[in-house]
């Protein structure tokens, strides 16, 4: 899975839901995860008519920063993503078992309720990656699993474990 993230901003912007040129891209493997910043109030009839027609071309979505942002369940039902990803400062918080972190089986909760997966971001150890498999959250992202790349470094990194 790669992500992209998107910004409100780009659901105004002429052609940019043209994204026919990546499909090939989103094959068994590897599937194209479209980000969606929590930074504003996005749950508009043209969002969420751009987000059906991706949806169709079999791209997923992705809440990012769930938590700190606008999100209300209204909006995440409306938007039908696919996963909540949880703002690290969640998971950074784990270690100091702050009143933040103590709210990651709350959003464990919502997520289940909207059947959708989630996603932990800035894991960075493995007793936060046990503590988070242990809260049955699916997937992770920070530097225990790995640095950032480029895509072509990425394709070179699958290619060699296949």
């Amino acid at each position: 899975m790669t992500l992209e993230t998107l910004f409100l901003f780009d659901f105004t912007r002429e052609g940019f839901f043209d994204l026919d040129f990546v499909l090939d891209m989103n094959v068994k493997n590897f599937k194209l995860v479209l980000e969606i910043t929590e930074d504003e109030q996005i749950a508009t009839h043209s969002a969420v008519k751009h987000i059906k027609s991706l949806k169709s071309k079999g791209f997923l979505f992705a809440i990012d920063d769930f938590g700190v942002g606008y999100s209300n369940l209204s909006q995440l039902k409306t938007l039908n993503c696919d996963y909540l990803k949880i703002d690290r400062s969640f998971v950074m918080d784990m270690e100091d078992n702050s009143i933040r972190s103590s709210l990651i089986p709350y959003i464990v909760s919502i997520a289940e309720g909207l059947n959708v997966d989630l996603i932990a971001e800035g894991v960075e150890n493995i007793d936060q990656c046990n503590e988070l498999k242990g809260l049955t959250i699916g997937f992770g992202q920070g530097g225990v699993f790995g640095k950032p790349q480029s895509v072509d470094a990425l394709a070179k990194s699958v290619r060699g474990t296949q």
